[in-house]
């Protein structure tokens, strides 16, 4: 049970990079990173069975992302270069001189054959002021293209809980391998659209990480929805397809013969079109009919799950009113004890302690009330007593009106039996011999 406790413990210690500080402070840089425990990253083989993450490979080159109070590892694959048509004879020196004013650069790559290299900044944001800086200028008489290059290191997470956070992410996938970079997708308002990225250090790290979710079960929450985890291809949304960069080929000059128009009726492009149209309308028909089948299908899969919760539910309150009506006999029996302890061993010849006497036959359920007695006769009035009168000396004379018990004290009432009553010595008397 204490192993259990600290393991949750441990877990809830994992779940975020920072351990102090708020997220305005995180997303300002005001909190420095943990310290590097294993900056290789831990082995595939630490990844538990029944889930759970490794938090012990960040290092202290990583730094609060300005984007969203993320972290980003120094010199990783999300600033890396691409620089294309390069000049003839530009040398890796001078590419280092032309990206070295706009950050921090760890090395170039230059592929003199092709005329395009690869340059690697230290942070995101320093390559993006490259690129904003250096793409579209003219260089010894060519145009640089600049863009972040292509990776091979990322994979994108679906089916993610709304409750996973880029934390979460981040650390759940540090099991496969040293993780630059992760990110939850979210909407305009915030809110998560349930996917995200993960950018490792290393292909072969984003592959295990592809197959071992494909073979196996990754929870990332207590849902029992597994997260899906594919290669990502990322999409240039920015920058786009400019017309110097598209392959002048005889197949460009074939279809870029036409201009832009509107088909007229009757001619056979219009025809096609229509057919190409319709054949769009059916792929959407079909698209949509699949997605109301598997949404009803996730729907009952949802309510199945919630069933099985209620029935887990349920047989933990049942096990818990068990122990409870099992404490509750042991008290009772305990009590039980304590009173016999408490009143003794019963007289000898009595009736045993915990028996009481019969109740009076009036106050039995179901009897009729006892009819009134007798009228009391009327008193006479008593004269009052004036300011300077003196009361009267000598024993009071006694109240004919105030009747008494056939015997025992005053306060004892008289249908009461004579054994129940206690004796001078404080034990109970005998009951009376009946007369032969």
């Amino acid at each position: 049970m204490s192993s259990h406790k600290n393991n949750g413990q441990k877990m809830k210690q994992r779940h975020s990079p920072y351990s102090t500080g708020t997220w305005k402070e995180r997303k300002q840089g005001l909190i420095p990173p943990p310290p590097n425990q294993n900056p290789s990253g831990p082995p595939e083989s630490d990844l538990p069975p029944g889930g759970g993450y490794n938090n012990e490979s960040l290092s202290n080159d990583y730094i609060p992302d300005p984007e969203g109070g993320r972290r980003e590892k120094k010199f990783g694959n999300r600033a890396r270069v691409y620089i294309g048509n390069l000049p003839r004879g530009m040398t890796e020196e001078e590419l280092m001189e032309l990206f070295s004013p706009h950050g921090e650069v760890s090395r170039v790559y230059l592929e003199k054959e092709k005329n395009f290299g690869f340059a690697r900044m230290a942070y995101r944001d320093q390559a993006m002021k490259a690129i904003s800086s250096l793409n579209g200028i003219n260089l010894k008489g060519r145009e640089l293209r600049v863009r972040f290059a292509a990776s091979s290191c990322s994979v994108k997470v679906s089916n993610l809980h709304p409750t996973v956070s880029n934390e979460l992410l981040f650390n759940a996938f540090g099991t496969f391998g040293e993780v630059e970079h992760a990110v939850v997708v979210t909407d305009e308002r915030g809110k998560s659209l349930g996917h995200g990225f993960v950018d490792f250090a290393k292909k072969t790290q984003a592959m295990a990480a592809i197959d071992r979710c494909r073979q196996g079960v990754f929870l990332l929450t207590k849902s029992p929805v597994p997260v899906v985890v594919s290669e990502l291809v990322r999409e240039n949304e920015d920058d786009g397809l400019a017309e110097r960069d598209i392959n002048k080929s005889a197949q460009y000059h074939y279809e870029r013969d036409s201009i832009p128009r509107m088909a007229v009726p009757g001619t056979p492009e219009f025809d096609f079109g229509m057919r190409f149209k319709e054949l769009y309308d059916n792929e959407q028909r079909s698209k949509e009919q699949l997605d109301k089948t598997l949404k009803e299908t996730r729907e009952r899969l949802e309510a199945e799950m919630e069933q099985f919760k209620h029935h887990e539910h349920a047989n933990v309150l049942r096990l818990q009113l068990a122990e409870y009506q099992k404490e509750q006999e042991l008290i009772q029996q305990r009590l039980h004890r304590h009173e016999q302890f408490i009143r003794g061993p019963p007289p000898p010849g009595g009736p045993p302690l915990h028996i009481l006497p019969p109740p009076p036959p009036h106050m039995m359920p179901g009897q009729p009330l006892l009819p009134p007695g007798p009228p009391r006769p009327p008193q006479p009035p008593q004269p009052l007593l004036a300011i300077n009168d003196t009361p009267p000396r000598g024993p009071v004379p006694p109240n004919p009106l105030i009747a008494r018990p056939a015997h025992g004290p005053p306060s004892v009432p008289g249908n009461v039996p004579t054994f129940l009553l206690p004796s001078p010595g404080g034990q109970l008397l005998p009951p009376p011999i009946p007369p032969s």
